[in-house]
């Protein structure tokens, strides 16, 4: 199958296999690039737009650590264009996660401790903080680390 379709038929299959609304999410969708991230686009755009006429997907989030719109000058040099003003012309919101307080990682991390009964010491948020600085992967990963690497090789 040709690859510039290949996400846009797959989607408008799946749609057509369910009886329900499909919404979908895709995590690290700026990490495309060139015409990869070109053919990507409008193959989700162009669904969208012709889901009056073909099953697609109701609703569609692209995910990751930089807004989609960012991509405007590498995906449309001069000589290529997506058939629009930006990428996608129908974005409603391109919603940002802040970084979390050093409160905020506390909180994060006792409520893990109410919840599992694992306990994260002060000592062990204070380092999660200067590592992370807030920035919400890491505060979780570092979390993740601890939990499921390095605890469960010393049990």
């Amino acid at each position: 199958m040709n690859p510039s379709v290949v996400v846009g038929a797959g989607l408008m299959n799946l749609c057509l296999e369910l009886d329900k609304p499909l919404i979908i999410f895709f995590d690290e969708a700026d990490c495309r690039s060139g015409q990869a991230l070109i053919a990507f686009l409008r193959q989700l755009r162009d669904g969208y737009i012709n889901r009056d006429t073909a099953p697609f997907p109701w609703s569609l989030a692209l995910v990751g650590m930089r807004d989609i719109r960012d991509f405007k000058a590498q995906i449309r040099p001069e000589r290529e264009a997506l058939g629009s003003a930006n990428p996608f012309n129908i974005v409603t919101k391109a919603p940002t996660l802040d970084n979390f307080t050093r409160e905020q990682l506390a909180e994060l991390y006792r409520r893990h401790t109410e919840a599992v009964k694992q306990v994260f010491e002060p000592e062990a948020v204070d380092r999660a903080w200067y590592w992370s600085e807030g920035q919400p992967w890491l505060v979780n990963a570092l979390a993740r680390q601890v939990v499921e690497d390095d605890l469960t090789r010393w049990s």
